[in-house]
This record gives C-alpha cells, structure tokens and sequence, in this order.
C-alpha cells in the first residue's frame, strides 16, 4: 500500500513519471515498468541526514531497516547521495553512490589508441590484431550444462501448465518458477563476468577507446541469430 511507503519513494516516482512524460519526442504515451517483467528496484535520494542511518551493521532507508552487517563503504555515511535497492532471485542488492572530489582509480594516461569490431564468432577483433571469443574466455562447458539444464525445466514448466490449469496456484509451480529465474540469473552472471573482464582490460591498457557503432534492437530481428546476439550483450558492452 502507498501510505505504508515511505514518502521519498512516492515522491521519487512522480518526478519519473514527470520527466518520461516531459521528454516524449512522439505523440505517445511513455513505457512503464511491468508487473512481472520489469527490474523490481526503487531509488532513494539524500534530502536530509536522516535519510540515511547505518549503526551496528543495521542500514536504515527512511522507514526501512535492512541488516547488511560490518560494511566498510558505509562508514563516511554522509558521503552517501543516492541508494538503491533491488531484488532478484537471489535476494536483495543495494546500490550505494558516493559523492567524491577526488578520482578512486585514476588510469595512467600511456597514449595508447585501439579501435575495436564487434562481431559473433568473434567477440572483440581490435587493431592490434589481438581477437577474443564468449566460448574461450569462460568455462563454456559448464555455461551449456546450466543451458541445456534451462531447458529441460522450461520444458517441463510449460508442459504441466498445459495438462493442468490450476498448477500455478501449486507450490511446486513457484519452486520450479524459482529454480528457473535463479539458472537465467547464473547465466547472465556467467557473460557478466566475462564482460567485466574484457572491459577493465581495455581501459586499463588504453587511454583512448573507439568501438562499433551498432543497434542491437535491429540486429535482434534475425531468428537465427538472435539467441548469440543477445548473448553478446553488445548494448551494455557499448
């Protein structure tokens, strides 16, 4: 229920729904977050200092107190400007951004300048000739067992929705739902990491960085290479 959110959140969400409103370049209405499809997070901003308390391991968002135990970041507390807090199947996640006057890791300016292609067997081809591919740089092995494993509970999932109409109201349906969401969750840790990797690579050998410039969404309308595309995470690469 609404009065029993804290007021912050309320207010954060109209100043959204304000702005998708305020910045529409067509004569349409904005897309909002879907019930079960979308992230399920909220954000907090910092208007006063009691917004924010963290004492004894237990951090405390307006009305809300979440035991996060001994944290090393949140001790300049005041520091803090906007939280975040998010679920997914494996439980719940704060993001937490700092305001800071000085760079963390500041990167050596070496003058180094690569250009990089993306491509699908390919991953990464840059121009000093080094090449990169998904099946080498993780355990491809393992990443096809949770795959096919995905797939058999997926086929299971849809066949028992078919013979019994009522199986979503079942315990064993929210089992299996979780069991599912959780392997699509490792999966997507799995590229995650990879990315995470290749990435700091780049930018810590390189002071200039010039990449492909393409759109996923079109390249996603090819059905037979549309499950390798999006594996390639190429949006949030760029």
């Amino acid at each position: 229920l609404l009065k029993n959110a804290p007021s912050a959140i309320v207010d954060n969400e109209i100043k959204y729904v304000k702005h998708a409103f305020d910045t529409l370049k067509r004569n349409n209405l904005p897309s909002f977050k879907k019930k079960h499809t979308a992230k399920k997070s909220f954000t907090l901003h910092k208007k006063v200092e009691s917004t924010f308390k963290y004492e004894n391991g237990i951090l405390t968002i307006a009305k809300m107190s979440f035991n996060v135990g001994k944290l090393r970041f949140l001790t300049h507390i005041q520091n803090i400007k906007i939280i975040t807090v998010s679920k997914n199947p494996y439980g719940y996640y704060i993001s937490v951004t700092y305001e800071i006057s000085d760079m963390v890791f500041p990167r050596p300016e070496n003058g180094n300048i690569v250009g990089i292609d993306w491509g699908i067997l390919k991953f990464a081809s840059d121009s000093d000739g080094k090449q990169y591919t998904f099946k080498r740089g993780i355990q491809y092995q393992r990443y096809l067992r949770i795959y096919n494993l995905l797939k058999v509970l997926q086929a299971r999932l849809s066949l028992k929705q078919l013979k019994n109409t009522s199986y979503k109201t079942s315990k064993s349906y929210d089992k299996l739902r979780d069991r599912i969401a959780k392997l699509h969750m490792r999966l997507a840790n799995i590229r995650k990491n990879f990315l995470h990797h290749l990435t700091k690579h780049y930018t810590d050998n390189n002071t200039v960085i010039k990449i492909e410039d393409l759109k996923p969404r079109n390249l996603l309308k090819n059905h037979k290479l549309s499950r390798t595309i999006a594996e390639s995470m190429f949006y949030t690469w760029r």
